[in-house]
């Protein structure tokens, strides 16, 4: 069946493709047209050519050509500074001074001259800190020896007038502060003035307290004043009776004392006292017999002297 109809397909093929065959024999090429001629470039503003002269400003009157640089008009700045009135950024403006000093015309009060050096040395920094070389300590002098003061502190004595006449003493004095000292004085009784001759035996004991100021201003050198106060108890025995006789003394004695040798001390003093607890008294002997105390008053009414010739040292 093919191959009866290709014939029929190629003479139809044949007859559509004449016309078009003739048509490109009959017509002729179109002729082209020529391209546009660009006119020739001009050269760049001031590219080979020699720079313009420079504008001179116009004359009064006349107005100014294209392009001159005219000036602002009034209340304005050129461009980049400042208008009229104001300064530049970062300065004070006109009248006004820097930061941290005085306007024009003003004038800083002057100060004290010691408040002016204080504040100078308070701003002043500290000077820095000194380093001391390591130096041997065995080429140091020897420290300065303590310094003594005025006078001895301390007197210690014995009464050789009470030891003649039965007491035992020791007084102990101090130098309390300037010129005051104060003194205790503990004692023992073993005899009594007239006590031998009465046939009686006496013990006994007490203790005294001085307070005493210096006149010449350092204790234990110079007249003196003391305060005495004394309290004792003294037994009276005849071997067959005793009886103890309380004794309470004051008053007070004027004296002086001398330091032989800055060390050794020599006092000397005399003084009345009053006996409070005076009274008559008397014991009963192996006779029978009665034997009055002996009285250590002179005057019989209570008065006693005080006083004495001392011995000792002062340190």
């Amino acid at each position: 069946m093919l191959r009866s109809v290709a014939p029929a397909l190629a003479a139809s093929l044949a007859v559509l493709l004449l016309p078009v065959a003739a048509f490109a024999q009959e017509a002729p090429p179109a002729p082209q047209d020529p391209l546009p001629q660009l006119p020739p470039a001009a050269p760049a503003p001031g590219y080979g050519q020699a720079p313009a002269a420079p504008q001179q400003p116009p004359a009064p009157g006349q107005a100014a050509p294209p392009g001159y640089a005219q000036q602002p008009p009034p209340g304005y700045a050129p461009y980049g500074q400042p208008p009229p009135g104001y300064a530049p950024y970062g300065q004070p403006p006109p009248g006004y001074a820097p930061y941290g000093q005085p306007p024009p015309g003003y004038t800083a009060p002057r100060r004290p001259a010691a408040a002016q050096a204080a504040q100078d040395d308070d701003e002043a920094p500290p000077p820095p800190p000194r380093r001391r070389a390591a130096r041997s300590t065995e080429d140091d002098p020897p420290p300065p020896p303590k310094p003594r003061s005025d006078g001895p502190s301390w007197s210690v004595r014995t009464d050789i007038i009470d030891l003649i006449f039965g007491t035992g003493n020791l007084q102990i004095e101090y130098a309390v502060a300037g010129p005051l000292t104060v003194e205790i004085q503990p004692h023992y009784i073993y005899g009594a003035y007239g006590a031998k001759n009465a046939g009686l035996d006496v013990s006994g004991g007490g203790v005294a307290f001085e307070a005493g100021v210096w006149f010449e201003g350092r204790p234990f050198r110079g007249y003196f004043l003391k305060g005495h106060l004394e309290t004792d108890s003294v037994k009276y025995s005849s071997g067959v009776d005793s009886i103890t006789v309380p004794q309470f003394i004051y008053g007070a004695k004027f004296g002086s004392q001398s330091l032989l040798g800055g060390f050794f001390a020599v006092q000397y003093s005399i003084g009345i006292g009053f006996d409070s607890k005076h009274a008559d008294r008397s014991v009963v002997n192996d006779k029978g017999e009665s034997v009055t105390i002996p009285d250590p008053s002179p005057l019989g009414n209570g008065m006693i002297l005080l006083g004495g010739l001392a011995l000792g040292a002062s340190f």
